[in-house]
């Protein structure tokens, strides 16, 4: 095996597993998730003040974690998306 083929073979398995990384992103509502992070924020200081510092900064990186995730969460959508109209619409080979 050559360089160039190994290099192909990394850039192929990180392509897939970013593929596979967005599908199962997919199978959760990630901007529900996300919301529901917010509102925590938003309302648990208020509810629990004492609960809420103590897991602050979890939630935070969390947030953090799930703001990451969208980008390719919202990209492997769309595919998935314009694939679903396809379909309906018979454009499929």
């Amino acid at each position: 095996m050559t360089i160039d083929d190994e290099e192909t073979d990394r850039y192929r398995v990180a392509i897939k597993s970013c593929i596979n990384a967005g599908f199962i992103l997919t199978e959760h509502n990630l901007p529900k998730v996300l919301a529901t992070v917010n509102q925590a924020e938003a309302i648990g200081p208020i509810l629990n003040p004492t609960l809420f510092r103590e897991k602050a900064q979890a939630l935070r990186e969390d947030k953090e974690l799930l703001e990451a995730a969208m980008p390719l969460y919202n990209l492997v959508q769309r595919r998935i998306d314009e694939v679903t109209q396809l379909l309906r619409e018979g454009k499929t080979k």
